[in-house]
């Protein structure tokens, strides 16, 4: 719990970063001589998307998970400087092309963004309509199971005495006034389900084994259908739920879908750009220099 405190602490003190104005740079974490102060923290913060950044300001572990990354992250740095890794000739190349490679990027990051406004409301609406596959939700089903299990290696006869234990929980289930979630308790082999009164939450149609995507679809709302055999054992299903397909509307989608809009657009900006550049001012290849290269001691 104390560390739960000072992590919903630290949570507080970056939501409000005019603090660190007063002096308040308090160190996070610390490995040998690496350190992480609450205004790298803040900063780390910063750099994040949107939505990752109101992710790590609204969960402990994922800020714990950032802290502990970042200070080994610079651990090592420390221990690779101090070792003279970074003035090896290999090393120091890489570095200068990762160097470039984040200038690059950057730069073109910039001149291919879309407008701010973009996508406006309208665009938003015909991609979503064009699109409504994309949004698709098929049949759910929320279910709950008495599970039998039977050994890969059952003897003949263990498995005929676990088929008929199968059966006869399923007529018990099946009867009027049967009480599902119990009988679910004391007799189903699956533990984790057995203590949820069987329930196995809502699976979608498309994600059940074939044995299960033939029965459960037959079943009414509050059936309880005939034992599947699987090859894991028997399987008495109850149907408790289901919902039909449909589409995620607009509202639900809308940022994912301008963001999928505004990488798509910042592509086709940055290919334009780049063909406008090779038009402008076509590429030389010296192709004698290129072979030279390719065969440095002339061979035919």
């Amino acid at each position: 719990m104390k560390g739960a405190n000072v992590l919903a602490g630290l949570i507080a003190l970056l939501c409000a970063p005019l603090v660190l104005a007063q002096g308040s740079d308090d160190v996070v974490a610390k490995l040998g001589p690496a350190e992480i102060r609450v205004s790298d923290l803040q900063k780390l913060i910063d750099a994040q998307p949107p939505e990752i950044r109101d992710q790590l300001l609204k969960s402990p572990a994922a800020l714990d998970r950032l802290v502990r990354t970042e200070v080994y992250r610079r651990a090592l740095i420390e221990e690779a400087r101090a070792k003279g890794w970074d003035k090896r000739p290999d090393v120091a190349v890489q570095m200068e092309r990762a160097r470039e490679q984040v200038l690059v990027t950057s730069y073109m990051n910039e001149l291919a963004k879309p407008p701010a406004e973009f996508p406006s409301d309208q665009e938003l609406a015909a991609a979503y309509a064009a699109n409504q596959a994309e949004f698709a939700l098929p049949r759910q089903f929320r279910v709950a199971q008495i599970f039998v299990a039977v050994p890969k290696d059952a003897a003949k006869a263990d498995t005929e005495r676990l088929r008929k234990k199968a059966d006869d929980i399923a007529k018990r289930a099946q009867s009027k006034d049967a009480d599902f979630a119990r009988l679910a308790q004391a007799n189903s082999d699956h533990k984790a389900s057995a203590e949820q009164g069987g329930d196995l939450g809502w699976i979608a149609e498309r994600d059940m084994i074939p044995e299960m995507r033939t029965l459960i679809p037959t079943l009414a709302k509050g059936e309880v259908g005939k034992p599947v055999r699987t090859e894991q054992g028997w399987h008495i299903i109850k149907l408790l739920d289901l919902k039909s397909a449909s589409v995620r509307p607009l509202a639900e989608v809308r940022v994912q879908l301008a963001a999928a809009m505004r990488q798509r657009l910042a592509q086709e900006n940055e290919k334009r750009y780049l063909d406008r550049m090779a038009e402008q001012t076509p590429v030389a290849v010296n192709e004698i220099a290129l072979g030279k290269l390719r065969n440095p001691a002339g061979k035919p």
